[in-house]
This record gives structure tokens, sequence and C-alpha cells, in this order.
């Protein structure tokens, strides 16, 4: 199943492709970001990850797709708000350090 655009919270536009996996009651959830290269229209992934791709257990979801689709779009950018987040304090941080005196007392 494929579904472009799907608009997420934030008013970013994906598309979503899920894929059931043979025998049995997973489905891997694709992201993909579209855009434009030299007048080709292209794609990029953007959920995947070091193990692969996303899966829900469509059972579980009563096989609402709709909701499945929703859920891994807001997971999605869930976790890169708080990548960014993280690398904000991680700079503050280093910075801090930076101009700390040294002093334990």
């Amino acid at each position: 199943m494929k579904k472009f655009p799907v608009i997420s919270e934030n008013g970013n536009e994906y598309e979503v492709v899920i894929r059931r996996y043979d025998y049995s009651t997973a489905y891997g959830v694709y992201v993909y970001k579209r855009f434009k290269f030299l007048g080709i229209s292209l794609r990029s992934i953007q959920n995947y990850q070091i193990l692969g791709v996303q899966h829900y257990d469509a059972v579980a979801y009563d096989y609402d797709f709709v909701k499945i689709a929703k859920d891994e779009v807001a997971r999605m950018e869930a976790e890169w708000a708080e990548d960014s987040r993280r690398a904000m304090l991680r700079e503050y941080n280093a910075k801090k350090f930076e101009e700390w005196d040294g002093d334990c007392r």
C-alpha cells in the first residue's frame, strides 16, 4: 500500500509505503520524502535505521493502516526533534565547559 501525500502534524509531506511480510501480521512502514533533482522526481527514505525499518503488528492495530502510518510519521518526527534538542544541549554544555574556570569547590 502506498499513500502520498501524508501530511504530518508539522505540515511536512511524506510518502508512506506499508508492506506486509509473508506469512506474518508484521508490516514494515517506509516513510519517504519526495524531491526533484535536475527535473527528475526522486524520493529518499526518512525512517531507515541501523536495524532496518520500523515494524508494526497489524493485529495489535486491528489492521488500522491509517493509524499505523500516523504513528510512524509522529514517531519519526518526535525522534528528530529529540535528536535536535540533544544536539543543542551538547553544544550549549560544551560552551559552558569551555567557559568554566575549573573550580570544583
